[in-house]
């Protein structure tokens, strides 16, 4: 049985994978004739996103921020 997280983030997969890789956003630009539909899809779908994976980005920020950097100083 899928956890609720695990089926949120299946719908953005699909959302994400019908809309631009299947160039989805085209037919529902042609329900919705307005230019502003695109840039709402993509605002909504990023947002959705980021909110979906934030633990693990807030994670990763901060393996990023508190790593040594030493590829920066080559000794």
């Amino acid at each position: 049985m899928m956890s609720n997280k695990h089926k949120r983030i299946l719908i953005f997969v699909l959302l994400y994978t019908i809309l631009f890789v299947f160039d989805g956003v085209k037919w529902l630009a042609s329900l919705m004739p307005s230019s502003i539909t695109n840039y709402l899809v993509y605002v909504v779908l990023a947002l959705y996103g980021s909110f979906l994976l934030k633990d693990r980005l807030i994670k990763q920020w901060n393996e990023i921020r508190y790593s040594k950097r030493r590829f920066f100083l080559k000794s």
